[in-house]
């Protein structure tokens, strides 16, 4: 079965602001690099036979290419997003609209409700999600995701400002496996998601330099941002799957990777 994932193209993409540790106003974005990068992850995607659409790019909003943030689609619903800081908060109006005219259905939260969208949801097989809170995502949207996805949800508390959503630190390969950065996660979280899969690979600090959780898997492979250890890219294909790393050097400045760039469909 093909996957169906969501992009929009870095049309505006730049370091404007600063919300997160990655990012620097001092470091200019090579904008041209950017789109030859984003092409190239979304022509992997393709050759994987993924079914990719696109959504369109909005002026005087940069970070609407992190189309993961966006919300959360599962099915025909999707989960439009609250996001914590004023600069991205039209990005989820702009894909509401996108997601109406495909003929979904349109959920909103209230405004006490902060969500950044598939940032912060993470499948576990077919009958469950994990949801970080704690950084941008506030603990409160637990409850809404479970009652739209009709999903157990398995809250993760994100204690790390260098991991400021959890699909930069932590990256399910399948039902058993996930890629971890214990930086990220209290000793509480640690003995829930090592009770829940049963083969954790942690990450080493090169890893964590270029988010390599940060990924996504289509069939046998995982697709992810280059950078990432040699000990983790043998680790994976140990677990019988192919690495396809991809330069995405010019997202990583704004801290996202391969899984911040794209919506997927659950």
């Amino acid at each position: 079965m093909s996957r169906t994932l969501f992009m929009c193209p870095p049309e505006y993409f730049d370091v404007e602001y600063a919300i997160n540790p990655y990012m620097n106003l001092d470091v200019p974005v090579d904008k041209e690099l950017a789109m030859r990068q984003w092409q190239t992850l979304k022509r992997v995607y393709e050759q994987l036979e993924a079914r990719v659409f696109e959504m369109p790019a909005q002026p005087g909003l940069p970070d609407m290419t992190f189309a993961a943030n966006c919300g959360h689609l599962e099915g025909d619903v999707f989960l439009q997003a609250n996001f914590r800081y004023d600069v991205r908060k039209p990005e989820a109006g702009h894909a509401a609209d996108f997601f109406q005219k495909q003929n979904r259905t349109v959920v909103t939260l209230p405004g006490d409700v902060i969500f950044e969208g598939q940032g912060d949801t993470i499948p576990y097989g077919k009958d469950a999600l994990f949801m970080g809170y704690g950084k941008r995502t506030t603990k409160n949207a637990m409850k809404k995701l479970a009652g739209m996805s009709r999903k157990k949800v398995y809250p993760l508390a994100l204690s790390n400002d260098k991991f400021y959503h959890l699909d930069t630190c932590f990256g399910p390969l399948n039902e058993d496996s996930v890629v971890v950065s214990r930086a990220a996660f209290g000793s509480e979280e640690i003995d829930l998601i090592e009770s829940t899969f049963s083969d954790v690979i942690y990450t080493n600090e090169q890893d964590d330099l270029v988010l390599a959780p940060n990924l996504v898997v289509i069939g046998k492979t995982v697709v992810m941002g280059d950078g990432f250890s040699h000990e983790l890219g043998k680790a994976i294909e140990q677990r019988g799957l192919k690495v396809e790393g991809v330069d995405l050097s010019e997202f990583l400045k704004s801290g996202g990777g391969a899984k911040c760039l794209t919506l997927e469909e659950c």
